[in-house]
């Protein structure tokens, strides 16, 4: 998901909630500042899910 402007972190933590009562599972959402570790980032995107 790319936003226009970066994102409060209240905003992130609402849409975070949001997603994961719609999905009915828990979503986790990090930053892509947050994936500069490329180790992390490699572990990261190995367990994503499409939302759409």
């Amino acid at each position: 998901m790319q936003f226009k402007e970066s994102p409060s972190l209240l905003t992130l933590i609402k849409l975070e909630n949001d997603l994961s009562e719609i999905r009915k599972m828990k979503v986790d959402l990090v930053t892509t500042g947050a994936l500069k570790n490329k180790r992390i980032k490699k572990s990261i995107q190995k367990d994503l899910i499409p939302l759409l």
